[in-house]
């Protein structure tokens, strides 16, 4: 990467002289803040993050051209994501790795940071999705980039283990009439489990 494509890139002047470091930082941050915001804010899908993951390499190739003192280290901890005993364990337990992936997403200012963090993430949604997972469940109609309220699926799940039902293979043997929510539920993840 040139410096005038890492200007352009980073929305610079085009005369070389013609900005700051502040400028520079301003254009970073300016950056990342959209990119996070796209990230904290979408379902995490594959095939919908990879070219924003993509930019988050040029940007690191851009701030290096352009000679912007930066720290790229980071600690590169794998998440483990355990499933509980009944499905509100496991809701419970997703969650909260989510909210944690996140506060560090929305936190970092590292662009390979941010990269690996929400990696992390996607694998986190797709490790919950298997849990769900049923095959030949899913409709092609429902939108599998549009989360359901977790505060309704809660709920939903609380009511389903008032009734005795309390894992996933009892939802997915349809015991004790399952909330609707969840079969819901139970068909984007398996489409998301099985096609993205």
């Amino acid at each position: 990467m040139t410096v005038q494509e890492a200007q352009i890139f980073l929305k610079l002047k085009e005369n070389c002289s013609a900005f700051t470091e502040d400028d520079l930082r301003d254009s970073k941050e300016s950056f990342l803040f959209e990119h996070k915001s796209f990230f904290l804010s979408k379902a995490p899908i594959q095939k919908m993050f990879d070219s924003r993951l993509k930019k988050m390499c040029i940007l690191k190739t851009a701030l290096d051209v352009l000679k912007l003192d930066f720290k790229y280290d980071f600690e590169q901890k794998e998440i483990t994501f355990e499933n509980g005993d009944s499905i509100l364990q496991t809701f419970q337990n997703y969650n909260a790795i989510k909210q944690k992936l996140k506060i560090s997403i929305l936190n970092s200012e590292n662009p390979l940071e941010i990269k690996y963090l929400v990696c992390q993430l996607i694998k986190l949604e797709k490790d919950y999705a298997k849990n769900w997972f049923l095959e030949n469940c899913w409709d092609e109609t429902i939108l599998v980039s549009k989360e359901l309220d977790p505060m309704e699926i809660l709920k939903a799940i609380k009511e389903y283990e008032i009734s005795a039902a309390k894992t996933f293979i009892d939802l997915k043997n349809n015991r004790n009439n399952p909330p609707e929510l969840l079969i819901s539920e139970m068909k984007r993840l398996s489409l998301l489990f099985k096609k993205y």
